[in-house]
């Protein structure tokens, strides 16, 4: 009891400090200092007495007591490679403008030149290893390159050139283009009044003083300054907004200055929604400062029609309309969303403002629970919509989730957890009926669980998220919301641990350094919203909560029988150090993939003359073993495909073996020249017949082609190909059966959107793979159907185990093809400007590519057949050890070991070719000066390390237990 109560009165003081300079004309703010925005108003002069003078001088002498010995500003900002450029660029202005004009001031012109110097190499440096791709800070693309500009006009030996300029000033063309002054000059408040230092030059300034709020435009110190020196007359509004910052701001008179002041909606709105959610009452709470910010909010809320800014009479944006909807409900006001739809709805989403460039996952999630709070079935279809898109952009999204007002993965990762944990109850307490169907759940529940259980993989041993006392606040959150969950049932106790070592690193740095974590122009903290966070934390931490939800999408006693599954991946070598309750919790995230998988599981094959298909279950878990264990975070779109892919695989091999082979017993070669021909390098796939064949052996309906003239018109790759017709002329109905169902399954493979958008190279690539595969199929049909015959296996009379084993039997297996395929994924989506290229760029890399897929795939193909050698033998399938290598071994356990010796071998050999293409790699990004494409190869590596891991496990998994479907006798 006194621990709670200690809570709230921290929250209470908290709300006290939160206050502390609260005017009632410009608000408050606890936002931190910016070096940048401390340069512009630096540079504001005014004639005193018919003297210029430096208006804030204190500004000035702020930025030389805090310059480092590297010639940046460090001390207070953010890491991203955004605030170093800023945060040097704009003092760098003001250096060089004080240096040639000191007017009233009086500093050693010789300091001045020599902290010139070192702030340009700063610069200069932090330029150099610039990855414009990965920026979200609010108007860079406007910003960087204004101020390099204005750099330049100061002083023409400061030209910057760097790799990523090109990058910066495409996208900066592509924003000025739409942009025209007009858009300032009218009524409507625009975005660009929060950056209008970038427009100097470029617009009237004397035709945008309509849009200042006490002084201010929208908020910004640097955008006023810029107005205030290039106004034609002086603004004293502007001048006594800039002297109140100073005074009332983070900085307190030190001439230090925030990037955005005041933010009065912002933090109290975020506070109030934030503490109270976590369970905090309005009883608990009440004080003077609780009705003065529930007054605050309220009469916001009033004044402005249902749609507010960040402060008093900014432009609305949907996060802080969402968040006051929510602290107002949430405080017992009337707080109707209707304006919030009508303002911020798009077709796929909700947009944050107008104008906006990509959608905020954030925003949708804060829009999500407002529209929530009240009446869910009111808002059905917006709930459904944006419920959509946050799934959409969870399943896209590769790695960690990114969000655009927050650098921390986890910032996003607790709002989608708790807005997707409020629509699932809605829906199971029939708020939302008949509103999302079987799909529509599955990728939220799925979307939720991954989200829910990444947090509790990423915690670091001192209980911590990253060191950090907020990000820590994040991830206890994440993991209390995971405690309502039905998918945690069986996890109870290491999310409980995982939540009380948390909260142990808060109590035991709660003094630590600030993190500078929220995005502005530059990264800022709140300490006011950081420490709600700190607060709700430790609130819902003390709070039990049984799970609850998500019956709807979790069937338990279905789960229960995944235990075994759990034991048995349990067994291999790859995961005889993890802990129990990491395992279960990849196989209930599978569990959730299989419900979907399902879906497929028909859709090619219709597995006639197999057995259950008893390795259905354990398909995703594969997958999501092999990612949660090298914490890939893989997109959930691969994951999906993958599972599908691998069912595929698993299908193909049935296929062929029952049907195909018995099919085309004794006259193989008919499917050879079958499987060549749907494969020729230069021809469109075959369609997928609609009708059965006819009496004739012909296909009702189409002649085997797109067209009615027997010919096939194929775009690809800039060509027009017209291709002859397969002929169906007096085939039987076992040849169409085969032909129906390899061309479904090469439809689906080489038709798929990201061998679409993937390079030349790598469709190439994948349709020769695959044809290697069908062919090497074919073989083992014809070799397997002889050893049925006591003819024995042609290719043990033609060849050497060696050989085989890295050839026909690898080819076999599906591995390659694989591999192909998945670099048609990172070629299409993980390379340099928007995808599409190589993705092994350079011939080292395509050498050691195939180098690691050719060992992985034998290594694979010796654990399988080491695995299966008794369901072989009993089925007539050639395995490893009929090969006249192994006669010298006298017993099957003695033939096995030495299959697993070179087995091992296989694998060492991958590993070090592995070693040696992410050398390659490294050698080819130090060569270059592409700061994308070099991020994304390490990307694509850390994927490449995860596949061959799972393919590894597949092979160890073998050999625990034979987990392929058996083959019924033929009749």
């Amino acid at each position: 009891m006194a621990g709670a109560e200690s809570l709230v009165n921290d929250v209470k003081s908290l709300m006290q400090r939160a206050l502390q300079y609260y005017d009632r004309g410009y608000g408050f703010g606890t936002m931190s200092c910016a070096p940048y925005d401390t340069a512009w108003v630096a540079l504001v002069a005014k004639r005193v007495d018919g003297q210029k003078q430096w208006l804030f001088p204190e500004c000035f002498e702020h930025l030389l007591a805090t310059q480092s010995s590297s010639g940046g500003w460090t001390e207070g900002v953010g890491t991203a490679k955004i605030d170093g450029i800023l945060n040097t660029a704009g003092p760098l202005l003001a250096l060089k403008r004080h240096a040639a004009n000191p007017l009233q001031l009086n500093h050693d012109p010789q300091l001045l030149a020599d902290r010139i110097t070192k702030a340009t190499v700063a610069l200069q440096s932090q330029l150099a290893t610039w990855d414009v791709s990965t920026t979200d800070h609010v108007g860079f693309e406007i910003i960087v390159p204004a101020m390099l500009e204005y750099l330049e006009q100061e002083d023409d030996s400061l030209v910057f050139n760097f790799d990523a300029k090109a990058s910066l000033m495409k996208v900066n063309h592509a924003k000025m283009s739409r942009f025209r002054p007009e858009y300032l000059y009218g009524s409507q408040r625009m975005t660009a009044l929060h950056s209008l230092e970038s427009f100097i030059g470029k617009i009237d300034f004397d035709k945008v003083s309509h849009h200042k709020t006490n002084g201010s435009m929208l908020g910004s110190p640097s955008s006023t300054a810029a107005y205030l020196m290039h106004s034609s007359n002086w603004d004293n509004e502007s001048e006594a907004y800039l002297r109140t910052v100073i005074k009332l701001a983070a900085g307190q008179n030190s001439g230090a200055v925030p990037s955005a002041f005041p933010s009065t909606y912002f933090e109290t709105s975020w506070m109030l929604s934030t503490l109270l959610r976590a369970g905090y009452t309005p009883a608990e709470l009440e004080s003077v400062e609780l009705t003065q910010m529930t007054e605050i909010l309220r009469e916001a809320f009033e004044h402005e029609g249902g749609v507010l800014g960040f402060a008093p009479h900014f432009e609305p944006d949907v996060d802080d309309s969402a968040k006051t909807i929510t602290s107002l409900t949430q405080l017992g006001q009337h707080a109707n969303p209707q304006r919030l739809i009508e303002v911020f709805e798009a077709e796929t989403h909700f947009r944050t403002y107008a104008g906006e460039r990509d959608p905020s996952l954030t925003a949708n999630c804060n829009a999500l629970i407002a529209l929530l709070q009240l009446e869910p079935s009111a808002y059905s279809s917006q709930i459904l919509k944006i419920t959509k898109f946050l799934s959409d952009y969870w399943w896209r999204s590769d790695g960690k989730i990114k969000d655009k007002w927050n650098t921390s993965y986890l910032y996003p990762s607790v709002l989608l957890v708790e807005s997707l944990v409020d629509v699932l109850a809605a829906i199971e307490e029939k708020k939302l009926p008949g509103v999302f169907d079987e799909e529509s759940m599955s990728r939220l529940a799925i979307t939720l669980f991954q989200a829910s259980f990444r947090p509790l993989l990423d915690q670091k041993p001192n209980g911590s998220w990253n060191d950090s006392v907020e990000e820590t606040a994040y991830g206890i959150l994440i993991l209390s919301a995971s405690r309502r969950l039905h998918f945690f049932d069986d996890l109870l106790e290491p999310l409980d641990n995982a939540i009380k070592r948390g909260v142990t690193f808060i109590k035991s740095n709660h003094d630590q350094p600030v993190n500078y974590i929220w995005i502005e122009k530059v990264s800022y903290t709140s300490p006011v919203v950081a420490q709600s966070y700190v607060l709700a934390a430790l609130r819902v931490a003390s709070t039990q909560h049984a799970p609850s939800i998500g019956s709807s999408v979790w069937n338990r006693s279905y789960a229960s029988g995944l235990h075994k599954h759990v034991e048995l991946f349990a067994q291999a070598p790859l995961f005889s150090q993890l802990p129990r309750w990491e395992l279960h919790g990849s196989m209930v995230e599978s569990a959730l993939f299989t419900t979907m998988v399902r879906a497929h599981r028909s859709a090619v094959f219709d597995r006639m003359d197999v057995e259950e298909d008893k390795y259905f279950d354990v398909i995703p878990f594969f997958w999501t073993s092999s990612n949660n264990r090298a914490r890939t975070y893989v997109s959930t779109n691969f994951i999906y495909e993958m599972s599908i892919i691998a069912l595929l695989n698993f299908q193909v091999d049935e296929f062929m073996e029952a049907t195909a082979g018995p099919t085309f017993a004794g006259r193989f070669d008919e499917l050879r020249d079958l499987i060549r021909e749907m494969l020729a390098d230069d021809r469109p796939l075959p369609i997928t017949p609609n009708k059965a064949a006819a009496p004739n052996g012909l296909l009702n309906g189409t002649n085997g082609t797109n067209g009615t003239n027997g010919t096939n018109h194929h775009q690809g790759h800039g060509r027009r190909h017209q291709a002859k017709a397969l002929d169906f002329t007096n085939r039987d109905s076992g040849y169409v059966q085969v032909f129906t169902h390899l061309s479904k399954f090469l439809n689906y493979i080489l038709q798929h959107q990201w061998v679409n958008s993937a390079s030349a190279w790598d469709q190439q690539l994948l349709r020769r793979e695959l044809r290697t595969y069908l062919l090497a199929h074919t073989q083992q049909a014809e070799d397997s159907s002889r050893s049925g015959n006591q003819q024995g296996p042609v290719s043990t009379t033609t060849t050497t185990f060696f050989n085989w084993v890295r050839t026909t039997s690898a080819d076999h297996i599906s591995c390659p093809y694989s591999f192909a395929f998945i670099s048609c994924f990172m070629g299409s989506t993980l390379t340099p400007r928007g995808g599409g290229g190589d993705c092994f760029p350079s011939a080292g890399e395509k050498y050691l590519g195939n180098a690691v897929c050719r060992h992985l795939s034998t290594m694979c193909r010796m654990y399988n057949d080491l695995g299966s050698t008794e369901r072989d033998h009993s089925e007539g399938n050639l395995n490893s050890i009929d090969f006249p290598e192994f006669k010298s071994h006298q017993d099957m356990k003695s033939k096995q070991k030495a299959l697993l010796t070179l087995a091992d071998y296989e694998r060492q050999a991958y590993m070090d070719a592995l070693a040696r293409l992410d050398k390659v790699r490294l050698e080819v990004a130090d060569e270059g000066t592409d700061a994308e494409a070099a991020r994304l190869g390490s990307r694509r590596m850390a994927i490449w390390s995860m596949f061959c891991e799972e393919v590894d496990l597949y092979g160890q998994v073998y050999v625990v237990r034979d987990i392929s479907s058996r083959i019924l006798a033929c009749q």
